[in-house]
């Protein structure tokens, strides 16, 4: 009886049993999986940009790298030739890019599975800690 009694005191809230409710909190929660894994995938993407960004730096910083650098923008098929100083820089500008771009995609990541985890009625990540603050900022 007394065991009877605790659990009854420690359920967890009765959901809606209805079907289209559930319908509904599948669909939403399917939407959030869906954003979740683009944004991770996006990441992982601009990740491997990145890291071709530093090999091409690598490259162009080599002593016997050449004094003009052919380069491409964009989708184009077009190259243009530039001097090594001046393509070094647009690397580092595109590089830097990408590097806040990642920032930002992260902290996307990091809401979408909070709300992920909120819809599934786990602990948040917040409560694990996830979105603490350095004491300097």
């Amino acid at each position: 009886l007394i065991f009877a009694s605790k659990m009854a005191s420690t359920s967890e809230p009765s959901t809606s049993h209805d079907p289209m409710d559930q319908i509904s909190m599948l669909s939403d929660l399917h939407a959030v999986a869906g954003r979740h894994f683009g944004q991770r995938q996006l990441l992982k993407e601009l990740d491997e940009r990145r890291q071709r960004m530093r090999e091409a730096e690598r490259e162009l910083k080599k002593d016997r790298a050449p004094r003009t650098t052919w380069m491409t923008f964009g989708h184009t098929t077009t190259f243009i030739a530039l001097p090594t100083p001046t393509a070094l820089k647009i690397t580092a500008n595109d590089r830097k890019e990408i590097d806040t771009t990642i920032d930002e995609v992260r902290e996307e990541v990091k809401r979408s599975a909070n709300e992920l985890l909120q819809k599934q009625g786990n602990r948040d990540l917040e409560e694990r800690g996830f979105f603490l603050k350095d004491i300097h900022s």
